[in-house]
């Protein structure tokens, strides 16, 4: 019998990735085929009538549906502001501002990315609580006023207190993202641009920004699609309330599920969530791919 180095090759290839596959299918596949299928019935585990796309359909005339959805639009113009554009802010002032203690300052706006989100919703809410949090007694020790109900129980203050917070946990992943990108842009051009007398905002637009573009659509990528999953962090903080004015599509699937006992319901904003995610993770990979 000949070995085929080629043939044998791919079926090595195929034994090794066979248990991600595995799992990639039992935990992501199979769930997202189940509730697609649940989705369509009126019972849960396809109980009950086949009532096709209904639920869809209640979608489209529930407001507290769109309420989750134009606030995990918001999440996402908010985030790419602040995270994109903070990282980005960062990134740069590593790379050619900051010369002493760049590396501490480093390790200090990436630590919050390694703690995990339910626990950073955890400590903020006990930060950020109303009578004897930290930030209440600050203010008070400066003098400065803040509504009684505090920043999490106030409707104008709390989706905006959401957004700081989840900026905190994922602006040094930006950071180390666009960082890395702009490391890659050769010294050169800034030296010559130095020479020419551009200003250090001169270069940022003209070199620096040019030179990490395809790092700018790929974070920005990144927050869209994690905006349109934020679950965490607003579950733990004010539970999408007050009022429904934090509702995001990932709060409102957990209420309908088990709060309302409407299971079929919340399968068909998780399939909606699963589309949204797919185009938009699609969209990455293609980015990604370019740019190689």
């Amino acid at each position: 019998m000949i070995y085929n180095r080629k043939v044998h090759g791919t079926y090595f290839d195929l034994v090794m990735v066979l248990p991600a596959l595995l799992l990639f299918s039992i935990f992501i596949v199979w769930p997202a085929v189940e509730a697609i299928f649940t989705s369509l019935y009126a019972s849960p585990n396809r109980g009950g009538d086949f009532v096709g796309l209904a639920n869809y359909r209640e979608m489209v005339g529930d407001p507290v549906f769109w309420i989750a959805m134009k606030n995990n639009l918001l999440f996402i113009l908010c985030n790419l502001v602040f995270q994109v554009g903070i990282g980005t802010i960062f990134a740069a002032l590593l790379d050619r501002g900051v010369r002493r203690f760049s590396t501490t300052m480093r390790t200090i706006i990436f630590a919050p990315l390694v703690i995990a989100p339910v626990a950073i919703g955890v400590v903020w809410s006990m930060l950020l609580e109303p009578n004897f949090g930290m930030v209440r007694q600050l203010a008070n020790t400066v003098g400065i006023k803040l509504p009684s109900q505090g920043f999490l129980g106030n409707p104008d203050l709390a989706f905006y207190s959401i957004v700081a917070v989840g900026a905190w946990n994922y602006i040094g992943f930006m950071m180390t993202i666009m960082l890395a990108s702009m490391q890659a842009i050769p010294r050169d051009l800034y030296e010559a641009a130095r020479l020419d007398g551009s200003s250090a905002i001169q270069t940022f637009f003209h070199i620096t920004l040019p030179g990490v573009k395809g790092a700018l659509i790929l974070c920005s990528l990144i927050v869209i699609v994690g905006s349109f999953k934020t679950f965490e962090i607003v579950y733990v903080l004010t539970r999408g309330g007050p009022g429904n004015t934090t509702q995001v599509l990932g709060t409102y699937i957990v209420e309908s599920a088990f709060t309302l006992f409407r299971p079929n319901y919340a399968a068909g904003m998780s399939v909606v969530v699963l589309i949204v995610a797919i185009l938009f993770g699609s969209l990455q990979v293609l980015t990604s791919r370019k740019r190689k």
